[in-house]
This record gives C-alpha cells, sequence and structure tokens, in this order.
C-alpha cells in the first residue's frame, strides 16, 4: 500500500526488483494474502526501467508459478529470453 508513495518520491527509475520467498500462504485459500499481486506488478512495471528486471523466486513450487502467472499477465513486462 505504500509503494506507490515511495516511488513517487524516487527521482530514477528502478533498475531492478526482487521478490525471493516471500509467502508462507500455501493454501488456495490464503491467496489473496500473497505479495506478488496484480497491483504491485503494474506498480512495479510503471517504475522499472526500460532495461530494468524483476526476479522471483520460491522454494514452493505452487508460489513460484502462482507468481509466474501474475507478473505473465502483465503487458508491461515481458520474460527474459532465457526464461520462456
Amino acid at each position: 500500500a505504500h509503494l506507490p508513495a515511495v516511488l513517487a518520491g524516487s527521482a530514477s527509475p528502478l533498475q531492478s526488483v526482487t521478490v525471493q520467498f516471500p509467502d508462507p500462504w500455501f493454501k488456495k485459500r490464503h491467496q489473496k494474502r500473497r505479495v506478488v499481486q496484480p497491483e504491485l506488478v503494474a506498480c512495479v512495471a510503471a517504475n522499472l526501467a526500460p532495461d530494468g528486471f524483476v526476479f522471483v523466486q520460491s522454494d514452493v513450487r505452487d508460489v513460484a508459478e502462482a507468481m509466474r502467472e501474475v507478473l505473465e499477465e502483465s503487458p508491461a513486462l515481458a520474460p527474459a529470453p532465457d526464461c520462456q
């Protein structure tokens, strides 16, 4: 909720964003509590440098796949050539 305000005060775009092992919420009913949500992705994409990147990592396959799906839904982001 505070990220847009923090980024609004920045003089330069983000070069990279990393989200590593973010969620202890493995059950489907807890998906609404996950960190990587469309709102976060939209905010990051709007503030990411043209050559910037987003790196996400999880040790739980379902969480990693869910994060990838949310990121892939953003028209402003494209997967790196070696991640397709």
